[in-house]
């Protein structure tokens, strides 16, 4: 539905998730990459929506690859953790993770099919991983206008910290969607859609 608005969508798997390989993970490393194929695509510039972890990674491509960067959508994501609290709760939610049976942690994740491709003890990492992200130092290196949006059942941690990224971005909109959450793409699909249309188009 997307072609005919002038629309093109790439979704790539990010290293580690679906059938792309293992490797080495790191946010950096997932950013590299979607920048490596953009040049393969011959794509100059790009429209770039991330969620969750996905929000992160296009957070870093936009401070590492400003002359790809069009225009950034970040979704139920977060910038870091910049209190001794919430890096404490963060690693304590990646220690509790390894400790979960493999049946739980399938149900924790989104997409089923992606699973079925995603090594547990991987996945554990990368969790790690994000738990340690923080790019709140660079935030205004990002120039590309930003809409930031997250979905308001995710309480009011969550929604703080949305508001912390976009504060963080100077042409950045902030936008908290009642009913939204994990994740709002899919459960507000049709809102979702016509919001970030409407910011992509504008």
């Amino acid at each position: 539905k997307y072609p005919h608005k002038g629309l093109f969508i790439i979704v790539p798997d990010m290293r580690g998730h679906g059938l792309s390989s293992q490797g080495s993970f790191g946010i950096d490393f997932c950013a590299r990459d979607i920048y490596e194929l953009l040049q393969h695509l011959k794509i100059d510039k790009a429209n770039l929506v991330g969620v969750s972890m996905g929000g992160c990674i296009v957070q870093q491509f936009a401070c590492d690859y400003k002359e790809k960067t069009d225009k950034l959508v970040i979704v139920d994501s977060f910038s870091g953790t910049d209190s001794l609290k919430a890096r404490f709760n963060a690693r304590l939610a990646a220690f509790l993770l390894k400790k979960l049976p493999k049946s739980s942690v399938l149900k924790m994740y989104y997409f089923e099919e992606q699973m079925l491709y995603t090594d547990i003890k991987h996945y554990r990492k990368i969790r790690e991983k994000i738990n340690n992200f923080n790019i709140l130092g660079r935030l205004h290196e990002i120039k590309a206008p930003t809409l930031v949006l997250v979905g308001d059942l995710f309480g009011d941690r969550a929604i703080n910290m949305a508001e912390q990224t976009a504060d963080g971005i100077e042409e950045s909109q902030f936008k908290v969607l009642p009913g939204g959450g994990d994740p709002s793409n899919l459960t507000l699909t049709e809102i979702f859609d016509k919001g970030v249309l409407e910011f992509i188009k504008s």
